[in-house]
């Protein structure tokens, strides 16, 4: 986004969180992984409530939400696929549990 030079990335092992974002920021066509890499993402967490008062959980899970909706923006720009296609694909991932 920033450079006009071409970003080759590579997989190796475990790409995790914001190394899986990492690794999808090479160029298209210049993003690799090995045969048994993996890649994976966190859901966003609003953390435990404890004693909070409901007001700072709502701003807390509307912060997580912008979060979100960042985090899926740039992995958009990034691989090329649709907003709603990764947000269908992060979601199915919290129901098979």
């Amino acid at each position: 986004m920033f450079t006009f030079a071409q970003i080759y990335t590579v997989g190796l092992g475990v790409a995790i969180g914001q190394a899986c974002m990492i690794l999808s920021a090479g160029n298209k066509g210049k993003r690799y992984m090995t045969t048994h890499a993996t890649a994976m993402l966190h859901q966003p967490r609003v953390p435990s409530t404890g004693q909070r008062q409901a007001i700072e959980i709502h701003i807390k899970w509307k912060e997580v939400l912008e979060q979100k909706v960042a985090f899926v923006d740039l992995l958009s720009q990034t691989t090329g696929h649709s907003k709603e296609k990764i947000d269908k694909v992060t979601i199915g991932v919290l129901h098979k549990f």
